[in-house]
């Protein structure tokens, strides 16, 4: 019973003893036994009023006792409920607590490695410079290297060549940029030149900066024909023009040979150059040029001319096809939707022909069988109903004989 309860209980004994003591004093004052009588009446309804109250008051103290009740019922169950929040605060505090450890030993863990990362950054980065400086060293020891080569080469092989063409098996006359031909251009300062049958074959002892050697060449073949294109001396200088590089760069040339606008340009090291002028002396030994009478060469002109001939109008040929053929293909759009697009779609079905070289290289290589292929197909294929058969059915319808009907068969099948 909690304190509230125990002072309603004390009030209500204090009310009623106070009641009954008044009420004995009261009876024993009245002289009068009326007036006592009224007022024990009085009294007694006053002791009555008072004991309904006290009835009520025992009433609300038992409402008061069963709601107290209810109450540390329901207090008793939110002690229950707090000590169950209360551990799992605690255990969520303990939760807690090792999150925050976690957490900390993870960032303690993220800081170390990121200190590590810094390091290791910092550490590539040095190594990163010195590779960087290393190899730009030793692109610039390569490129001093390279050079000096270069230069050597350059010189090298003007004095190389020069001595070649000198040697009396040769005796081929030879110039460089500093002693040219009287008359010669001198815009075009070539390297050096030996004299060939009245004209001057140029050998460039090329000297490159640049790392692809290959592009190089290529671009130095299309500066070279524009320079002899645009020079005085055009007609002066060989069809056949060689580009001289290092014997240790040469392997690295996937194309030795060119051709630009009617010259032909040959990449060798200077070891060729010896060879080549020894070829040049043959052919300037046996002069071919004059070598013909006026009538083969009247044929060697006719059959250059017959062929050039041939190849135009086989192109003229070929090009008219190829319009006629484009306008077929515009026919298509005439066609109904449907149709064009059912055809579209088994054209990309079809096999695209493809020749066997083996058959092309035997055909160009022998124009009978040329021949042969198209005696084959204009060759007229045999009749496959029976000649007897015809025979028997011509005499019949026109009572001929059999000798004529034969005879004008045959005639029939030569035309």
């Amino acid at each position: 019973m909690d304190l509230d309860t125990a002072i309603l209980v004390l009030l209500s004994a204090l009310i009623t003893g106070m009641l009954i003591i008044i009420v004995l004093i009261l009876r024993r004052k009245s002289p009068d036994e009326g007036l006592r009588s009224r007022r024990e009446e009085e009294y007694s309804s006053r002791i009555a009023a008072a004991e309904a109250e006290n009835q009520r008051m025992k009433e609300e103290r038992g409402r008061l006792e069963g709601e107290m009740s209810r109450v540390e019922e329901q207090l008793a169950a939110l002690q229950n409920h707090n000590t169950v929040l209360r551990e799992q605060n605690a255990g969520l505090v303990r939760e807690k607590q090792l999150l925050e450890n976690r957490e900390e030993q993870r960032v303690k863990e993220i800081d170390r490695q990121l200190r590590e990362l810094e390091h290791t950054r910092k550490s590539l980065e040095q190594e990163r410079d010195r590779v960087i400086a290393d190899e730009k060293q030793r692109l610039l020891k390569a490129e001093e290297n390279r050079n000096r080569m270069w230069a050597m080469h350059e010189q090298e092989s003007i004095a190389r060549m020069r001595e070649i063409c000198r040697k009396p098996e040769y005796g081929f006359p030879c110039f460089d940029n500093t002693s040219l031909p009287e008359g010669f251009d001198r815009a075009l300062k070539p390297d050096f030149m030996v004299e060939f049958l009245d004209q001057y074959i140029i050998f460039d002892a090329k000297l490159s900066r640049s790392e692809s050697l290959q592009a190089y060449l290529q671009n130095q073949v299309k500066m070279t024909v524009k320079k002899i294109k645009n020079s005085p001396s055009v007609k002066h200088i060989y069809s056949a023009v060689f580009f001289v590089v290092p014997s240790a760069d040469s392997f690295s040339v996937r194309t030795t040979t060119f051709y630009e606008e009617g010259y032909t340009f040959y990449i060798l090291p200077v070891e060729a150059f010896e060879p080549v002028i020894a070829a040049f002396r043959k052919l300037r030994d046996y002069d071919l040029a004059g070598a013909y009478d006026p009538q083969e060469r009247e044929q060697v002109i006719n059959l250059i001319a017959a062929f050039d001939n041939h190849i135009r109008q086989q192109n003229a040929v070929n090009i008219l096809n190829t319009l006629r053929g484009i306008k077929v293909m515009a026919e298509k759009r005439t066609l109904p939707q449907e149709l064009a697009e059912a055809a579209e779609k088994r054209r990309k079905t079809i096999r695209l022909d493809t020749y066997r070289p083996t058959d092309l290289l035997r055909l160009m290589d022998n124009p009978r069988d040329q021949l042969a292929e198209i005696a084959e197909l204009i060759q007229p294929a045999a009749p496959d109903i029976d000649r007897e058969a015809v025979r028997q059915a011509a005499g019949a319808s026109s009572n001929i004989p059999a000798e004529q009907t034969e005879e004008k068969t045959a005639g029939e099948n030569l035309d």
